[in-house]
Parts: structure tokens; sequence; C-alpha cells
């Protein structure tokens, strides 16, 4: 595997502990583990190198222990995103002394600052997840959005907390079980944080568009063009979320998938052209976008008990 700089800058976090700390690491199944006392407490950290430009680590943190690590590589383009499981973090950057606080709920989102030449963390009680990856790593996670979400957030500033979304929460302990499991556990583990990424990515960007605007669009694209078929990628191009955020709002809003509420939808319609209009059933069939009017008829009955006919002559 071929170093770049995130393996630097942790490699050498590790050897800090390592080293000054006269900390010795165990290997683990899925990594190695470091457990130290320093100042108030002690900390035990697993790491888990996940694949090129890609990291994770758990700290436990008893007490309430304090490190310092000195950056000597002034790389931008590392990223770190983290959820906080229990207690609280500290993080004072130097000589800025800007101030990073993360409490138990929180996720935060820092880039590595090249002026800040010291981080002094203090921790509480801590049990907290870090994934360190570069910022092409996000270019294969999730196009869409990364880009505009980084510059949105990090103009003068170098690090986002905030409550967390209860998805991410999930992840999260579902991240640090996987952390203890066999070798099998190791693509489990990269698929869960491979998804907290993206989970963080796309609540970032529904936080800043109403959800219900989103379901409203569907509804106008289907009156408008009530023929044309919806297709996820087509609200994942739209919207610019992922699929399983587009379905997730869906089910929560509604309590159905996208093609479940599509298809209600539609045959609300379909209910409303049998009542109000004289269009036949194959028209109606037609412009709702159904391959043929036997189709439509099956759907129809599913959904109402009646064949379209029986609806509208019981009905108009």
């Amino acid at each position: 595997m071929k170093e770049n700089n995130l393996t630097k800058v942790i490699d050498a976090y590790y050897q800090y502990i390592e080293k000054d700390l006269k900390c010795k690491p165990c290997d683990k199944t899925l990594g190695k583990s470091y457990k130290f006392e320093c100042t108030k407490g002690e900390i035990s950290v697993d790491r888990i190198p996940l694949d090129n430009g890609l990291d994770l680590s758990i700290t436990s943190a008893i007490g309430k222990p304090f490190v310092s690590f000195s950056n000597t590589f002034g790389v931008v383009s590392l990223l770190e995103l983290g959820y906080c499981i229990s207690g609280s973090m500290e993080v004072t950057a130097f000589p800025s002394g800007k101030v990073m606080k993360v409490s138990k709920g929180d996720a935060f989102f820092s880039r590595l600052d090249e002026n800040t030449t010291r981080y002094d963390s203090f921790f509480n009680e801590t049990i907290m997840l870090s994934i360190h990856f570069d910022e092409a790593l996000l270019k294969g996670v999730n196009p869409m959005q990364w880009r505009t979400f980084i510059k949105h957030n990090f103009g003068s500033n170098h690090n986002e907390v905030k409550t967390a979304h209860p998805s991410l929460r999930v992840r999260a302990e579902e991240i640090v079980n996987q952390s203890q499991g066999e070798l099998m556990s190791y693509l489990r583990i990269k698929q869960s944080v491979l998804g907290f990424i993206v989970d963080y990515f796309d609540y970032q960007i529904v936080s800043e568009k109403n959800q219900n605007d989103i379901i409203h669009s569907v509804k106008e694209s289907i009156l408008e063009n009530p023929s044309e078929k919806i297709t996820i990628d087509r609200l994942k191009d739209k919207f610019q979320m992922s699929e399983y955020l587009i379905q997730k709002l869906f089910k929560d809003s509604t309590g159905k998938t996208v093609y479940q509420f599509i298809k209600q939808f539609k045959l609300e319609l379909a209910k409303t052209a049998l009542l109000q209009t004289d269009k036949s059933i194959i028209e109606i069939s037609n412009e709702l976008g159904y391959e043929n009017a036997s189709k439509f008829a099956h759907s129809f009955f599913l959904y109402t008990g009646y064949t379209p006919k029986r609806y509208r002559s019981k009905n108009k």
C-alpha cells in the first residue's frame, strides 16, 4: 500500500504514543490497541487501518486525561469525522487558540490546519470513534455534494460540531461492536464506516432543505408529466442525495418507500380522473404511465378493492 499524507500523519501520532508516552501496542485481529496513562487519567485507542486514505480509531478515556500532539506536516487535505458516544472532549489548536468542544451525541468534522503547530486534547470519561480520511476518498464515496459542503463549512473555520442525527448514533455503535469481532468483520466495518461518512454528508444537506419540499417536488413532477417514470437515480441527481437518504426521508415522512408513494399518488389521480372526467380506462392508464390497461386495473383493484369500471359506476 502506497504511503500517502494520511498514513504519514496518523503513523506519526501513533509513533508519538509509542515513543513519547512509552506505550507498547498490542496486536489485534483487526489492527492494534494502545493503552497508556497520562495526566489525570488513562486512554485506550484501537486503531484499524481500513484502506489507503481511510483509518478508523476508537478512543476510550477513563478519568480526565490530557494529550498533546505536534503537527509537523502542514497538510490540509486530511479530514476527521467522528462521533462522541459518551463523555466529552475538548481540543485546542495552537497558536490560533481555536477550541472544538464535543459532547455525547455530537458528530464532529474537522480538517487538519496547515497553520496549527499543536493540538491539546482534554477528555472526560470519553468513548469516541474517529474516521480519518483524505479528501480524495470522498470523490468515490459521495461525489454529489462533498466539494460544496467542504467549501461551505471550511472557509476560515476548520471544524464543525453538531448534534448528530439518530442514524449516525446507530452507525457509530455498529462500528464499535464490529471492531471487537474477528477478521471476517473487516469488510463489514469498512462498509459501516463508509456508510457513516455518506450519512453524515447527506444529513448536512438535508438540514438545509425542507424534506416536505422534496416530497412536494415529487408530487409536482408527477402532476406535470404523470406518464413519466420517476426513478431513484433521477431523484438522486435532482436533490444531490444518496438513495439511502431519499428512501429514509420518504419512509419517515409518509410511511412508504419512494415507489410506494409514487404508485399511491398516481392511483389517487386515477380515482379523481374516473370520477371527474369521461376519459376511458385505457386513456387514464396511458396518462399515468402504465404499460397497459390490465396492469393498471390490477394495481387499482389491489389499492381500492374495486376495478376501475366498478369504482366509477359505484361513486360517480
